[in-house]
């Protein structure tokens, strides 16, 4: 694959801007534009940039930004992974369950992240990996992967719509609305209700009931670990076999992030992604 991760830019100013100034306006960094003009990666109407405090000209202007290279230390793994997007700057991928995002002490070399480590070197794609949002291990599902710290920097700043379906036990409401505060447990991994904890609110609809159990589409509208799991517990309908807020461990788990729509921190398309039935 063709590494481009190029930024363009346009300027029109009618006084004097240093180029410096432009570039932290667009959210760049001190230290990053410093590497950036120090790699010469940075050009102003196809001329390179070897100063921070250079003027940019009054007349229009193309500023075009290579982004920096970067080095990870991510063990790769040789194992497929399941992309359903990418481009120069982004890649969505589809993480199967049971499957950690990335390294720890307990699991440093089978995760989603040794597995794009591999892809990475691979396609010659010079970058970290960035997490835009993250899965538990448990849950399956739409992963976004910005390829550059700038660009996950940006992401931070983008407002992504999260839908994911999950079986729950007993039969809910056709819909609704949970609010909930939510902290971490002292000592543990799992997360309790809590007046002094952050607010979560899920938008849930049920699509069919079997019976039994429940399977709902829930759409996040803020994004605390575990949010869905401890919600639904909440309400008595606890995810089936849930191994941390469920005391029933029989039936399957499943918990599926099988929606996203965002705008494209560079090209700025509406990118919306779903997963197949």
């Amino acid at each position: 694959m063709k590494n481009n991760r190029q930024i363009v830019l346009s300027f029109l100013s009618f006084c004097k801007v240093k180029i410096n100034t432009f570039l932290k306006r667009k959210g760049f960094s001190d230290g990053y534009i410093y590497q950036l003009i120090f790699n010469k990666n940075v050009s102003v109407n196809g001329r390179i940039v070897h100063g921070k405090n250079e003027y940019l000209p009054f007349f229009p202007s193309i500023i075009k930004v290579r982004l920096n290279d970067e080095k990870s230390a991510i063990i790769p793994l040789n194992r497929q992974i399941d992309i359903v997007y990418e481009d120069d700057y982004i890649m969505v991928v589809n993480k199967e369950k049971n499957l950690d995002i990335e390294p720890s002490k307990k699991n440093n070399t089978n995760t989603l992240a040794n597995k794009i480590q591999y892809y990475y070197d691979s396609n010659h794609i010079a970058s970290k990996i960035h997490f835009v949002n993250r899965l538990d291990s448990m849950t399956s599902g739409l992963v976004i992967v910005a390829k550059n710290g700038y660009i996950h920097n940006i992401f931070s700043k983008t407002k992504i719509i999260k839908k994911y379906k999950a079986l729950v036990e007993g039969k809910t409401r056709k819909k609704g609305t949970i609010k909930v505060k939510i902290k971490k447990e002292n000592g543990s991994i799992k997360r309790i209700i809590s007046d002094d904890g952050k607010l979560s609110i899920s938008k849930y609809k049920r699509l069919f009931f079997d019976g039994f159990n429940s399977l709902v589409e829930v759409k996040l509208l803020t994004g605390r670990t575990h949010q869905i799991r401890v919600s639904f517990a909440h309400i008595s309908h606890p995810l089936v076999a849930d191994n941390l807020y469920n005391n029933n461990k029989k039936g399957t788990f499943f918990l599926q992030a099988y929606f996203v729509k965002f705008i494209h921190p560079i090209t700025k398309k509406v990118i919306s992604i779903k997963l197949s039935d």
